[in-house]
């Protein structure tokens, strides 16, 4: 999974923690996808070399968000993504790109 895709990820997080009205997840995912975004590095590389703790090195990742970032490295369900995206089902990025919305 690439940067990019994992820092969308961590965005659609954010927006859905603030649509259920969650104090801080939203701040702390949002510092932590743009921690993804703006490295210089492949993920991957990173985690294959360190493993969980080497994510703890990206700004704005903790121990929590390095723990679902390994999740989605091993190419396994985050399964608090797939709950909160069931218990609101909308497009997360079509809504975002609405002008005026997100």
């Amino acid at each position: 999974m690439a940067n990019q895709e994992i820092a969308k990820i961590l965005y659609e997080m954010a927006e859905l923690y603030e649509m259920e009205g969650v104090l801080f997840k939203p701040q702390a995912y949002e510092k932590a996808a743009l921690g993804v975004e703006a490295l210089d590095r492949e993920i991957r590389e990173i985690y294959k070399e360190g493993g969980a703790g080497a994510l703890l090195n990206i700004p704005g990742v903790g121990k929590g968000i390095a723990y679902h970032i390994e999740t989605l490295l091993r190419g396994s369900k985050f399964a608090e993504y797939e709950k909160l995206k069931k218990k609101i089902p909308v497009n997360i990025s079509e809504l975002t790109a609405v002008e005026g919305v997100g």
